[in-house]
């Protein structure tokens, strides 16, 4: 949240914004006006730099033969649904959606969704959809593999309506807390500055895991052992010679969708993994303690400081005394007014009177010293 925050809304922290802001002197109560705090932000460069990449390469899924019965046709069946999946999906922009969190905060998310074809008829599509907070989505802390595979459990949260609560699961009517839609920051039932009610949605996904024979006969190949023939089974249960017999791990994927107070649905899911799709960017474990980075982490420093210089700086610059010119009383009557917007106005010509009270020719106006040159208070970048 800091590195988003950082790159995206303040460089600037609260507590240094608000030490430069208008004061009063407490000596002479007199008002010090606010010196500048400006940003100049070195980050968004860099990050633009790294999606730039992620689009020219053209993320996307390829699928090629590995072994057994897979073949270089089937692959091309796989490879064109897959092609057409991520095309009807807008997949390149989900993905650059992703890299683009990653590449701020060294962590993002998308998921996979089958939705309803459309409404004449009962075909599926499988969809590809950003997630728009990735902050929300939670995983199994012991999963170890860089995609998550091995994780038992995810955790997707979102916000909605009131409205849509209701017209997703009209059978399932809001219990709402006791405490429910009072204040905006309430885990459940919001209410938001602007009057609406919010209803916090949550969707959960769990590996179910099932014990199965595993049987393996030269004549039919691997097989679960219930699904056999009977003569067949008995032999690999015997382990007949040429037979083999394991107990493995089937995977099954439970979905439950709850709100604060009930369940609103439970089905399962249709795959064997969490159709939940991690990015991460650079990965530590020190201490015990798991953590990322995106580019923003180690940078916020070497901005902020870049950001006091340019502001300090600038009111250097503005606070610096213009060197005055020096005239003979009178000479510039009549034309006070074009002398004194003279330093900040580009004025063609200047106007003076030749003679002084005296009505003695008087020499033309001189500057007394030359200005100070502001361009060498600013930091100068290598090319």
């Amino acid at each position: 949240d800091e590195d988003l925050e950082f790159e995206g809304v303040d460089q600037w922290l609260p507590e240094h914004r608000a030490s430069r802001a208008e004061q009063i002197d407490e000596a002479t109560d007199q008002k010090v006006p606010a010196r500048p705090t400006l940003t100049i932000n070195l980050v968004e460069q860099r990050v633009q730099q790294v999606v730039n990449e992620g689009r020219q390469a053209r993320l996307g899924l390829s699928v090629g033969p590995k072994a057994g019965l897979a073949n270089t046709t089937m692959a091309g069946y796989y490879k064109g649904l897959i092609k057409a999946i991520q095309a009807d999906s807008g997949a390149s922009e989900v993905r650059l959606w992703t890299l683009e969190r990653v590449a701020k905060c060294g962590r993002g998310a998308y998921r996979i969704l089958v939705e309803d074809n459309n409404d004449g008829d009962f075909d599926l599509d499988i969809l590809i959809r950003r997630i728009l907070d990735q902050s929300t989505v939670y995983w199994d802390p012991y999963a170890v593999l860089a995609d998550r595979s091995d994780a038992d459990w995810v955790l997707i949260a979102n916000w909605m309506s009131e409205a849509k609560r209701l017209r997703d699961w009209p059978t399932k009517p809001l219990v709402p807390t006791a405490d429910a839609f009072s204040r905006a920051d309430h885990p459940w039932f919001a209410m938001t500055d602007d009057g609406h009610k919010s209803v916090q949605v949550m969707e959960y996904y769990k590996v179910v895991y099932t014990k199965v024979l595993l049987g393996y006969h030269p004549t039919i190949g691997p097989m679960p052992v219930n699904e056999m023939p009977p003569d067949v089974a008995a032999l690999v249960m015997q382990r007949a010679p040429g037979t083999r017999l394991r107990e493995v791990d089937r995977r099954h994927i439970l979905n439950a969708i709850v709100d604060g107070s009930q369940v609103l649905e439970q089905t399962p899911w249709m795959g064997r993994y969490l159709p939940v799709i991690p990015a991460t960017g650079k990965e530590y474990v020190v201490k015990g303690k798991r953590s990322w980075k995106g580019i923003v982490t180690n940078i916020k420093d070497l901005n902020r400081g870049y950001n006091v210089t340019i502001s300090s700086a600038v009111e250097i610059a503005g606070s610096m005394p213009r060197a005055p010119y020096i005239m003979y009383e009178g000479q510039d009557e009549g034309f006070e007014q074009m002398w004194d917007d003279s330093p900040i106005k580009a004025f063609t010509r200047l106007y003076v009177k030749m003679l002084d009270l005296e009505g003695k020719p008087a020499p033309l106006p001189q500057r007394q010293n030359l200005e100070p040159r502001s361009g060498q208070l600013l930091p100068r970048r290598r090319q």
